[in-house]
């Protein structure tokens, strides 16, 4: 419960899971570029713009490479996030939070309350196929996962140290949320057939851009 948690968080074994995580923090945020993204062209334009994009042949697509690659189709839309994300930014390798649930970790499973944090999640794709970067994205997730759980201070600290280190802040505030339940995420049966993605092209559909500032 949250006083046994808080308990636990500031003893020894908390103190080290928590520093275990800022490490890998640590490591990603000295290995990524400090800035992803250009400066807006025009700074009057809304700061938060919303699209709803849907394609069914992507979600059929995912099916075939997942059970190309021996995995689900969890890692393959992250993988194709992250390769359209350097393919427009020029960026390489590729940072994104992931949001972790954490109540895998022993004694959380019946935690009541808000039990979530994000991991920092790297993807090299310099130099490999789309199935290669399906299985480091695959780890690379896995580590992300592992590392989601730190005290924020100790996360605050870090970021004002390679802060004052690199001359400015490092932008990781990116994230990639696949909130699908794990049954949704696996291949049930034979993967689509060719014919069957190709005849879902149509029935892509993106929704008018809109404006949330």
């Amino acid at each position: 419960q949250p006083r046994a948690q808080a308990a636990w968080q500031r003893g020894p074994a908390g103190r080290r899971t928590s520093r275990s995580a800022i490490r890998h923090w640590e490591q990603a945020m000295r290995a990524i570029p400090a800035r992803r993204f250009p400066e807006p062209a025009d700074r009057d334009a809304p700061r938060f713009r919303y699209v709803f994009f849907t394609s069914p042949a992507t979600h059929l697509a995912s099916q075939v490479i997942a059970a190309r690659t021996g995995t689900n189709t969890s890692p393959v839309l992250l993988t194709s996030f992250a390769v359209a994300l350097a393919r427009i930014t020029g960026g390489n390798p590729v940072a994104t939070q992931l949001i972790a649930g954490n109540r895998f970790r022993p004694g959380m499973l019946d935690y009541v309350g808000t039990i979530s944090q994000n991991g920092l999640c790297v993807i090299d794709l310099a130099d490999v196929t789309f199935d290669e970067a399906v299985d480091r994205a695959r780890r690379a997730s896995m580590s992300a996962y592992r590392t989601a759980y730190f005290d924020p201070l100790d996360f605050d600290e870090l970021a004002a140290r390679i802060r004052e280190e690199r001359g400015e802040d490092v932008d990781v505030d990116l994230a990639f949320n696949d909130r699908r339940p794990e049954s949704q995420r696996e291949v049930a049966g034979p993967p689509p057939a060719p014919e069957r993605i190709r005849a879902a092209l149509p029935l892509t559909t993106r929704s008018p851009i809109r404006s949330n500032d």
